[in-house]
């Protein structure tokens, strides 16, 4: 009983040894399975030469040549660019205007008021612009004039007369126009009381509130003021920041109805004097500028030289420069018309440092 026992006994152990053989070799080759494909890929990828990447050359020859533009070009199309940049409204601005920017609807007060910023913004961007180019436009008006010549005419006959000063009709018009603004609306307009019954009055020319009036006259005294004794420099020692400018204006209605009636013949003889007089005066240089209309031709004006008279009357776009001490010379009155209303002429009066 005991060997059959043991005989037994070693039967099912070898059957259970047997068993775990076969079990172990089944999930060897499975693994073997599974890691065979990983296995040809590693061999694949070590066997494959590597391939080496090449730059693809780009020749000069295949691009286009850009066109050389010169100088002129590019200016030009760089003024395109900022005047569109200027002046141009997009599409999605001029249609978020009309919709009031509230999805379709009318425009909203928050709308509105931006509206208005918006619209301010632009217009002291546009004043600022125009300030800036008629400052530009009168120093190179003042530094194209014959200076040379300017200076031995002073310094010989006490005075030069010339004609064409700004020549630009539309700056003219601007300039005449203000000073009958100003004259009509200064606060300051005054009689020239050495100057009764010729229908004169004077307005000081000091800037701030006035500006609005006269932008461009004003302008007009801060460029030449502020450009003039540099080119003087040597002959008259001028002071570029300060100046003295009024405007004098010629009425002939308030003239008539003050009883002086002055036709053609008829004279009101004024006298001839120098303009600094004082030994404290700091007027060098006295600039006269006549901005009326030509219809104002050959009326008022001045006249030179008391024993031997010579007269230079007013004309459009004309300046006179007076040496303020040493010339002696008489300002002449404007007759003018009935249809012409008043005449104007701006005097500025450069002074020494």
């Amino acid at each position: 009983l005991i060997m059959k026992f043991e005989a037994i006994i070693s039967i099912s152990l070898a059957f259970l040894c047997l068993q775990a053989a076969s079990f172990s070799s089944l999930s060897f080759s499975r693994q073997c399975t599974r890691q065979a494909p990983a296995l040809k890929m590693a061999k694949k990828t070590q066997n494959k030469p590597k391939k080496q990447k090449v730059k693809k050359k780009t020749s000069t020859q295949d691009k286009p040549k850009q066109k050389q533009l010169s100088y002129a070009e590019r200016l030009k199309i760089y003024k395109e660019r900022q005047a569109e940049m200027r002046g141009n409204v997009t599409e999605t601005e001029v249609k978020a205007e009309a919709d009031g920017e509230s999805g379709g609807g009318p425009p909203t007060d928050a709308t509105r008021e931006k509206k208005t910023y918006r619209n301010r913004a632009k217009e002291m961007i546009a004043a600022q612009r125009k300030s800036v180019d008629m400052l530009t436009f009168v120093k190179e008006r003042v530094e194209g004039l014959p200076w040379g010549k300017i200076k031995i005419d002073l310094e010989k006959k006490g005075f030069v007369v010339l004609d064409d000063f700004l020549a630009s009709e539309e700056v003219l018009d601007i300039v005449a126009k203000e000073g009958q603004e100003m004259y009509k609306n200064s606060a300051q307009t005054s009689v020239d009381i050495n100057r009764i019954g010729t229908g004169e009055y004077l307005v000081p020319i000091q800037g701030g509130d006035q500006y609005t009036l006269c932008p461009r006259m004003i302008e007009i005294v801060v460029s030449t003021t502020k450009h003039v004794p540099g080119l003087l420099k040597g002959y008259l020692d001028l002071d570029p920041a300060n100046c003295m400018a009024s405007l004098r204006v010629s009425d002939r209605k308030v003239r008539i109805a003050t009883g002086t009636f002055l036709e053609e013949g008829d004279k009101l003889e004024m006298p001839f004097t120098i303009i600094a007089t004082d030994k404290y005066e700091k007027r060098k240089l006295s600039l006269l500028y006549y901005p009326n209309s030509a219809d104002w031709d050959g009326d008022g004006g001045v006249t030179f030289d008391k024993e031997n008279p010579v007269r230079v009357p007013s004309k459009r776009d004309r300046l006179i420069l007076v040496r303020s001490e040493t010339c002696e010379f008489r300002k002449d009155y404007f007759v003018g018309k009935e249809e012409l209303g008043a005449a104007v002429c701006l005097e500025l009066d450069l002074v020494t440092k």
